[in-house]
């Protein structure tokens, strides 16, 4: 799949999957859920096309070792791309932890970023990789969508690799590090697929009890205007987190008993407001 898609030059816009994380299940199998508009699995085709293939192709723990040997940022991004192009075993993170910090570590760079996030979200195509990495990777992932000067298309990979990693248990991690502004700011300024995929991860994580005041009042009105004007994937993107948020603070005012007047009060309402046009998005894009 990747060699037709690495053929076309450049290559198309297309849909790719990702491992989104959902918790715990009886056969401990990861669900794969579509990343609308996520570019990462083209850009990725694109390197593995790139890479100069040898008739002895070197092993991800010698591209390891190249990452860290490299010296120049040259050097850097082609062991980076190197990885990402190379078939790597799901135990990496865990054995080498030194090449994954090397990666987090080109993110806070503008030349090496895309290079770096692309290696990371190939490792992270591995379900077994994803706590070593999310660990020393969320907050610098965090701290690129606000860094001044990143590049688009590390945004969007960026964003993209936090969804996969909010639906399960590194939720909490992402919204200590500050994600929550960072994912508004997307919905209003980013590309389409960074404002798909800020709507799918402030989705996820509003599903967590303690996060739903903060994204109520940052995260209602950037929502529902996207809600309103974006493209179709957008608006039901929107929709899904509108519902989910929605659905988290109904919840909290039952068991309290009563409507506070607070930021719950608020969001209940205008949640509300958007359930007739947000069932009526899910029967049009589902």
């Amino acid at each position: 799949m990747f060699a037709q898609r690495a053929a076309c030059k450049p290559p198309a816009p297309i849909s790719a999957w990702l491992v989104e994380e959902s918790g715990p299940n009886p056969n401990n199998v990861a669900v794969a859920v579509p990343v609308v508009g996520a570019a990462a699995a083209v850009a990725v085709a694109g390197i593995q096309e790139a890479v100069a293939v040898s008739e002895v192709t070197p092993s991800a723990a010698q591209i390891a070792r190249r990452l860290l040997a490299a010296r120049d940022v040259e050097a850097r991004i082609d062991a980076a791309r190197a990885l990402a192009a190379a078939d790597c075993p799901p135990t990496f993170a865990a054995r080498q932890p030194s090449a994954v910090k090397r990666l987090v570590a080109m993110l806070r760079c503008p030349e090496t970023q895309v290079a770096g996030v692309l290696a990371l979200w190939k490792l992270c195509t591995a379900h077994e990789n994803r706590k070593a990495i999310a660990v020393v990777a969320v907050p610098s992932l965090v701290d690129l969508l606000g860094r001044a000067g990143s590049r688009d298309e590390a945004r969007e990979h960026a964003v993209a690799l936090l969804r996969a990693l909010s639906g399960g248990r590194h939720a909490e991690t992402i919204v200590k590090a500050g994600a929550i502004p960072r994912l508004v700011d997307l919905l209003a300024s980013g590309t389409g697929d960074a404002k798909e995929n800020a709507a799918e991860v402030l989705s996820n994580l509003c599903k967590k009890a303690e996060t739903t005041r903060a994204l109520a009042a940052l995260a209602m009105p950037p929502l529902v205007e996207l809600l309103a004007s974006g493209t179709n994937d957008e608006k039901a993107s929107a929709a899904r987190a509108l519902a989910a948020l929605a659905s988290v603070l109904e919840n909290q005012s039952r068991e309290r008993g009563v409507m506070s007047h607070g930021v719950e009060s608020v969001g209940c309402c205008a949640c509300r407001d958007f359930f007739g046009q947000t069932n009526f998005l899910f029967s049009d894009f589902w």
